[in-house]
């Protein structure tokens, strides 16, 4: 039997690492962007995910900006006001 090592995380925590609502999970889970193993059956769920995956998810997400206000609201349309 493999030496299980690696933590798995539930869907409450992937969303807090992540900042995003839990639904967001499922909606990414549904469009097969998170990799996921699945413990439940066929009428209720019970997803787990491992911590490698979500890192990598991460990684693979980063779009390499400095994370500060300015890149932030760039192209929101937001116009910070004129000094006078």
């Amino acid at each position: 039997m493999k030496e299980i090592s690696e933590q798995l995380l539930t869907v409450r925590e992937v969303a807090g690492i992540l900042r995003i609502d839990e639904s967001t999970v499922y909606k990414w889970v549904d469009e097969s962007r998170l990799s996921y193993l699945d413990f439940g059956t066929d009428k209720k769920r019970c997803l787990r995910f491992k911590q490698k995956d979500i890192v990598n998810f991460i990684d693979e997400n980063d779009n390499g900006k400095e994370d500060n206000e300015s890149n932030k609201l760039e192209g929101s349309g937001y116009r910070p006001a004129e000094r006078r």
